[in-house]
């Protein structure tokens, strides 16, 4: 970021980081399952139907797999539904680990040192049993009354500070030992054991339903009607046209996208925004920058990527087409998953948290027969993002609590002339190999500005791909809540990353 001044005494507020994303190809893996006739398979199978705990991308459980401190944490607080830490860095635990430690689950240094190495080491038995007391009964009270009777021959061996936790958990039913009477405390506790323990805490809290697979045919959540995983508006994937427009009207605009479908988009003032994808056979795609959608899997924007993914389960990693495997983002900002059919790509806001802030979900035909990950790239696809842009813009600053930009005719036109200038001549930068910055190019194109910025991007595949990744740069977030008045997109196909965003603000 620069300032610029001369003689009308600009100034320009300009973000140099680059974002760039390289898809790369790889092949598929196998899928198999590995916990049919497994001691803990029914556990197991209880809780991943509760979306508590999931498998790995092949279809794989690894039952006896050992489990990190960090993992453990995770799911224990997911299990209890507590509300988690707003810290955050580059450590995906973080969130857990600091409300772990501001519930008193563990201490600060339970382990010795507070480092990401601590937490990805394997977490012992006596150390799961410290942190399943702890939320369990987080009152001295309340364990001072338990009657405790164990059977295990072992409890000498267990580590002083963990003596108490270990004999309410045996008593309480937790833990029942192996089949030697020794509960072995500091043996490296495994995923299958994971899933008894989150199991029993369910039941013992009374969350746990008689069939956690069946549907209360009772209930009055309005999802429970659902055909499908996913509504927005009362919409799903598989309605008619007719269906849209008699139950939310004429949208706002209609844009070509990437796919074999338009977008009919909908907004009041860039509140409650979303996108419902039109075909030749009715609904085929839907995105949801708001909470107008429901979910018969109990998702809701403001989870975490980690609680996303126990419910929908791991992240795809390829998507074949015509032959190709086409690796999918798996990334703080975005990750894909398959659900019910459907192709569901959850976008993170990794400036606030890493929450889940959109959703864009994709018939899986439609997915497989786009051409790769960018569609075929028209002419009206490119004015479709550069709307886009300024559509995806306005709602995250008017969810902010600012105002929308209007959109600039002529600062478009700035924008995309760099876009295309970056496509010709093989460059990512805001400086052209002639030297011309964004405020030169901005005061050439004969627009008198007070202040102006820019962000640009390259490589993401779509424009809700390249927002997600604006927002995860503190210069790049900063420019979309700027105190500006005017905003213009360029989009440019072709060239080294396949893609060029450009977005310009000015203010008079």
């Amino acid at each position: 970021m620069f300032a610029f001044s001369k003689a009308l005494k600009k100034r320009f507020a300009l973000i140099m980081s680059v974002l760039m994303i390289v898809f790369p190809i790889q092949s598929f893996a196998a899928s198999f399952s590995d916990t049919e006739g497994h001691w803990a398979s029914d556990y197991i199978e209880t809780v991943k139907a509760l979306h508590m705990i999931s498998g790995y991308e092949d279809g794989r459980f690894l039952p006896d797999r050992v489990l990190s401190r960090a993992e453990f944490i995770a799911m224990i607080l997911n299990a209890s539904q507590m509300t988690l830490s707003t810290e955050t860095d580059d450590y995906w635990a973080t969130p857990y680990i600091q409300t772990a430690i501001d519930a008193g689950l563990i201490t600060e240094n339970e382990y010795g040192d507070n480092t990401r190495s601590t937490y990805d080491a394997p977490i012992s038995r006596e150390e799961m049993a410290s942190i399943l007391i702890h939320i369990y009964l987080p009152d001295q009270a309340d364990r001072d009354a338990v009657d405790i009777q164990t059977a295990v021959t072992d409890l000498d061996t267990v580590s002083p500070e963990y003596a108490e936790s270990v004999a309410l958990a045996l008593s309480l039913g937790f833990f029942t030992g192996f089949p030697d009477a020794t509960f072995r405390p500091a043996e490296s506790a495994t995923r299958a054991q994971a899933a008894v323990i989150i199991c029993k805490y369910l039941d013992y809290e009374d969350r746990l339903p008689d069939d956690p697979t069946t549907e209360d045919s009772t209930t009055d959540d309005p999802s429970a009607s659902l055909g499908s995983s996913f509504a927005v508006s009362g919409i799903e994937i598989g309605d008619s046209a007719e269906t849209v427009s008699a139950t939310l009207g004429s949208p706002n605009r209609v844009d070509a996208s990437p796919y074999d479908f338009d977008w009919w988009i909908y907004h009041n003032q860039y509140e409650n925004y979303y996108m419902i994808g039109i075909g030749d056979d009715g609904v085929k795609a839907l995105f949801v920058y708001s909470n107008a959608f429901e979910s018969k899997l109990e998702l809701t924007l403001g989870m975490t990527k980690i609680r996303v993914s126990y419910i929908l389960g791991s992240p795809v990693e390829t998507i074949s087409k015509s032959g190709i495997a086409y690796t999918q983002p798996n990334t703080d900002q975005m990750a894909t998953y398959k659900n019910d059919g459907d192709y569901i790509t959850a976008y993170f806001d990794s400036g606030d948290g890493g929450k889940l802030f959109a959703l864009l979900i994709v018939d899986a035909d439609s997915e497989l027969e786009m051409n790769g990950i960018y569609g075929n790239q028209t002419d009206a696809l490119r004015l479709a993002y550069e709307k886009e842009i300024l559509d995806l813009t306005n709602v995250f600053r008017v969810s902010q609590g600012t105002y929308p930009l209007a959109y600039s005719d002529a600062i478009a036109v700035t924008a995309r002339a760099h876009s295309e200038d970056m496509v010709e001549r093989d460059f990512f930068s805001h400086t052209n190999p002639d030297g011309e910055s964004p405020f030169e190019r901005i005061l050439a194109d004969g627009i008198d500005y007070g202040y102006a910025a820019e962000n640009i991007a390259a490589g993401y595949p779509n424009v809700f791909a390249v927002h997600a990744g604006w927002l995860a740069s503190e210069g790049h977030r900063e420019n979309l809540l700027r105190e500006m008045t005017y905003m213009g997109a360029g989009v440019a196909f072709g060239g080294t990353y396949n893609v060029y965003y450009t977005q310009d603000f000015y203010a008079p």
